[in-house]
C-alpha cells in the first residue's frame, strides 16, 4: 500500500492528471481513507469534469455512510 501511494505521489509530482488523482482516490478509498479518497476524486473534477468522477465521490460518500451527502450529489449529476 504504501509504495503504491508513493509512486501515484510521484507520478503526480510530474504531471497532474485525473486519472492519477483517480487512481490514488481509488487506492485510498480501498484503504478506507474516505476523505482522503474524496479529496483526490474532487481534485480529478476540478482537472476535468466528468460523470465517472462524480459517481466515485458519491460512492465514497455512500462508503462512508454518508447516504444524503451521497444522494445530493448524484441528483446533482442528473441535472
Amino acid at each position: 500500500y504504501n509504495k503504491a501511494l508513493e509512486t501515484i505521489d510521484s507520478a503526480l509530482e510530474l504531471c497532474q492528471k485525473d486519472n492519477i488523482y483517480v487512481k490514488k482516490g481509488d487506492l485510498l478509498r480501498f484503504n478506507k481513507e474516505y476523505d482522503k479518497a474524496i479529496e483526490c476524486y474532487e481534485k480529478a473534477n476540478k482537472i476535468k469534469e466528468t460523470s465517472q468522477h462524480w459517481e466515485l465521490i458519491a460512492k465514497t460518500y455512500q462508503d462512508k455512510g454518508e447516504l444524503e451527502k451521497s444522494l445530493e450529489i448524484i441528483d446533482k449529476c442528473i441535472k
